[in-house]
């Protein structure tokens, strides 16, 4: 496709606009100040119906610059239909086309325009580097291709690939018989440029330039975004993938290489996701054709292809690879010598020595030692059993077998198929059966056939570290280190000797030359030396970072008071920003989050006792946290909860994931759901005592109603942990969430009868919630908005009624034999998965404490029911209550104390 001179413009820009008021005027300036010339370069601008000032922007500078740019309004119809719009303006030898919020760096269209210019017999695109910019910096994974300005043959290179277009530019005449397909959202753009590679097989790549690739702070990928629009799945297997295969089987009687590259390459991320498709988005018709589309799809494309694949395990490239004979075809373990090949049919991409084995658990006590830990592998392997080898100069001394138990948190699902088994083992060694020094190998056993196992990794709360070879464990008159995948032992019932493992550990940190590690050294050096003079057990005991006032905080009132105890010294954990901060040291010791004297305390502390389960409470290292593995091993961990569990939290409170040593509970099913449920702990670990903060609730009735909605996940970002705090995502105020409470916070019918009972209402919003969503509710005038300082006790106290949906603050209330409205909407979206939980053991139709609605109108009506019988407690709710607690008295506080000294 040869291109002629008649063009008005060295270079066109076609730019779909929708929304992007704040950064669209950098996009238009980046163009205006390209090194080419912008009287070189035509900016068509096309305004697909924004509805903030993108428009009047657009308006603005093309009376600025009426010869170059080109702006076209037009009611929104989406990016494809935009940029088709725009294509009908074209009056430049070539096209691209830079999204509405990105940036193109100075010289790119020269440098594009000139290589484009200078191979038009070989090639209709050239591509640029991408670097992101915003709220994420660094370079595209594509960018390894631009080592250097050449041609790629994709003839030769078939995952060389392209697949955007915002960072090429095009022949116009490409696109005479060519434009964007409307009935796509997403991969639109790939869809196009691979269809336009296949006329030349050939495009150029030019170094020394790149497009900038903004991502805001609020913004989510497009694929997670997607699963939850009925858009990301059919129309895109049908008009992207199968389109894209079948249109280069038609145009060259075969489908090339580069083809099938680049549509498994796309289609690798979403046969990962579990579920397949988000609950609720497709019916179940249309989630089997979906399944049956991507099914057809791999038959146009070679085993080859998908085991190149650099973004997916081996376990779902056999997993497709059956797909593709519809599951006729059985995975089979070959034996070869030492091992045995994973296959499929004559082909194999694995090893059964490669299947994942992870230690979790290193526990040595006076007289075994317990290890704990999963193995993953592609097969149903009943038989299938893990064998210790204690070894000794080269001689099998002793085999152990580890107890064997499922694990199916850890299997792996393709396509809603489980393809990655999972089997959690354990196994306990008396101390005296072992020799005084020696190795552990670890083995897979399949048909009375050993295979050592050499892809051993460790969990997070193992306590050796891969990243140093010397790292060790000491307890109990016996030293643990690892190397090569065997974990060697030496029985040391001399401190002074165990120290060498100290001096070696010391110096692997400092010949790394590194100031962070060297930092490490540091501080093992100032724990040593006050390890040795502490005289007292030392308790971190915090909440929130930024806010006391939970349980935390009602523990460590106790700890200060009539709990107080001489050999214990407890510090407060807070941020020393907070507003709770000094209030707090009239209690008793509080320490800064983060500083020196709180990194200290967290090396030499024994129990750490929180409200929070987030990591940065029992490890203030994050990254570096290896350099204390051993240190850390010995502390406690005790969850207070900042709530009463009622749904399934196993997927984030699982030991592999917390250790929680102690996991307080407070009524009878919630103590039961945490054992029954996959958090793999016992009757040791989790007790039933009541929650502290229950021993300082108080009754103050006042007419009060609060409304106390909880969070939702999916509408925020994750937590700043520097602030604390979480921003709304894009589209909050398109969410049910959003729109429900807005219903009622801005009901006028609702506001008036509460004035005329003499009813105050407020609101307070859950913490994790950022609070610029309240500008959304529209919230009546008479509403009175409650900020994070406020004090739950006393909320709790005044309130003669709260109105939450599915929080826990409900148990506090009904504790104190008050009622309790359910608002729940929003229930299907909540408990799809979205959010941070799975639906657990508690129905709030059974076991709630009071009535439940689903719409603003029927929970008006509930609510000024309550008001006309001035709130009184229901019979059926009270008795509900009475069954739902142990414990009604001032003791759980004690009772936390008792269990926490068994540990």
């Amino acid at each position: 496709m040869e291109q002629t001179n008649e063009y008005k413009y060295k270079v066109s820009v076609v730019t779909a606009v929708y929304n992007v008021e704040d950064y669209l005027s950098e996009m238009i300036d980046s163009i205006i100040a390209q090194n080419i010339g912008f009287e070189n370069v035509q900016l068509i601008l096309v305004d697909d119906g924004s509805q903030d000032s993108s428009g009047e922007i657009c308006d603005q500078y093309a009376a600025q610059y009426p010869e170059n740019i080109v702006v076209v309004h037009k009611e929104n119809g989406g990016v494809s239909s935009a940029r088709n719009e725009g294509l009908k303006y074209v009056e430049g030898a070539y096209v691209n086309f830079t999204d509405a919020d990105d940036k193109l760096y100075f010289n790119a269209l020269d440098k594009m325009y000139t290589y484009l210019k200078n191979n038009e017999e070989w090639i209709d695109l050239v591509a640029i580097r991408t670097d992101f910019i915003g709220a994420k910096r660094g370079g595209h994974p594509l960018n390894y291709r631009f080592k250097k300005t050449r041609l790629v043959d994709l003839r030769k290179e078939h995952t060389c690939i392209q697949l955007a277009i915002n960072s090429v530019l095009i022949k116009s005449v490409c696109f005479e018989n060519r434009k964007f397909d409307t009935g796509l959202s997403y991969a639109e753009d790939a869809q196009l440029v691979v269809d336009i590679l296949l006329e030349k097989m050939r495009y150029g790549l030019v170094r020394g330039t790149c497009y900038l690739y903004r991502k805001r702070p609020t913004e989510d990928s497009a694929l997670d975004l997607g699963r939850n629009k009925v858009a990301y799945y059919i129309p895109y297997m049908e008009r992207f993938i199968l389109y894209s295969l079948k249109n280069a089987l038609d145009k060259r009687n075969y489908i090339p290489q580069f083809v099938q590259y680049t549509c498994m390459e796309d289609l690798q991320w979403r046969i990962n996701k579990d579920p397949l498709v988000n609950p609720g988005v497709l019916s179940e018709e249309e989630i089997e054709k979906y399944k049956a589309l991507i099914i057809q799809s791999l038959q146009y494309i070679d085993n080859k292809i998908i085991l190149e694949q650099k973004n997916i395990g081996d376990n779902y490239k056999m997993a497709l690879m059956l797909l593709k004979k519809n599951n006729k075809e059985k995975v089979e373990l070959v034996p070869c010598p030492n091992d045995y090949k994973v296959c499929i049919e004559d082909i194999s991409s694995a090893y059964a020595s490669s299947y994942t084995m992870t230690y979790e658990f290193l526990d040595i006590f006076s007289s075994t030692i317990k290890i704990e830990g999963h193995i993953r592998y592609f097969l149903q392997l009943d038989n299938i059993e893990v064998i210790f080898k204690l070894e000794y100069q080269g001689i099998v001394l002793e085999e152990y077998k580890a107890e064997i138990f499922e694990r199916e948190e850890k299997c792996t699902f393709c396509m809603d198929n489980v393809i990655t088994q999972a089997k959690g083992f354990r196994l306990i060694i008396e101390k005296d059966s072992m020799p005084d020094k020696g190795e552990l190998l670890l083995c897979i056993r399949y048909r009375q056939n050993d295979v050592i196992c050499k892809n051993i990794i460790f969990g997070k709360f193992f306590p050796l570290s891969k990243q140093l070879k010397s790292s060790y464990l000491y307890q109990n008159e016996l030293v643990i280190t690892w190397s090569s995948n065997i974990l060697k032992f030496e029985k040391i019932n001399d401190k002074k000797v165990s120290k060498k493992y100290e001096k070696q550990f010391q110096q692997e940190i400092l010949s790394k030359k590194d100031k962070m590690l060297q930092r490490g050294w540091i501080a093992r050096n100032i724990y040593r030396i006050l390890k040795r003079i502490k005289k007292k057990e030392i308790w971190l005991i915090s909440d929130r970072l930024t806010k006391a006032d939970d349980n935390g905080e009602a523990f460590f009132t106790y700890m200060n008071t009539v709990g107080k105890k001489e050999d214990i010294d407890t510090y407060f954990v807070l941020d020393k920003d907070s507003e709770d901060y000094e209030r707090l040291q009239s209690v008793g010791k509080v320490v800064s989050f983060h500083s020196t004297k709180h990194k200290i305390l967290s090396l030499l502390c024994d129990k750490i006792i929180s409200s929070q389960g987030e990591d940065y409470v029992f490890n203030r290292f994050f990254n570096l946290s290896y350099l204390y593995k051993d240190i850390q091993h010995f502390q406690k961990f005790v969850f207070l909860q900042h709530g009463v569990t009622q749904n399934d939290l196993s997927n984030w409170l699982i030991k592999s994931n917390k250790n929680i040593s102690l996991f307080i509970t407070t009524t009878r099913m919630e103590y039961e759901s945490i054992l029954n449920y996959a958090y793999y702990y016992d009757e040791n670990q989790v007790k039933c005592t009541g929650f502290p903060r229950y021993d300082y609730l108080f009754d103050n009735a006042q007419n009060v109603i609060t409304f106390m909605p909880t969070w939702r996940a999916y509408l925020a970002t994750n937590t700043n942990i520097k602030t604390d705090s979480r921003v709304l995502k894009k589209g909050f105020e398109n969410s049910t969430y959003c729109q429900m409470y807005q219903q009622l916070f801005s009901n006028r019918k609702l506001c008036n009868m509460a004035e005329k009972q003499g009813y105050v209402i407020k609101l307070m919003l859950h913490p994790t919630m950022p609070r610029e969503c309240i500008q959304y509710f529209n919230c009546d005038e008479r509403i009175e908005i409650l900020d994070r300082s406020t004090k739950y006790r006393d909320l709790f106290a005044e309130s003669k009624l709260i109105v939450t949906d599915y929080s826990s603050v409900a148990f506090d209330f009904a504790y104190l034999r008050k009622p309790v409205l359910y608002y729940q909407k929003d229930a299907e979206e909540f408990f799809s998965g979205k959010h941070t939980l799975n639906k657990g053991y508690y129905n709030h139709e059974i076991h709630g404490f009071g009535e439940i609605e689903y719409t603003a109108e029927k929970m008006i009506e509930r609510i000024i029911e309550y008001m006309q019988m001035g709130c009184q407690l229901k019979c059926i709710y009270k008795d509900r209550i009475e069954k739902t607690f142990p414990f009604n008295d001032k003791n759980n506080c004690k009772r936390v104390y008792e269990e926490i000294v068994q540990l």
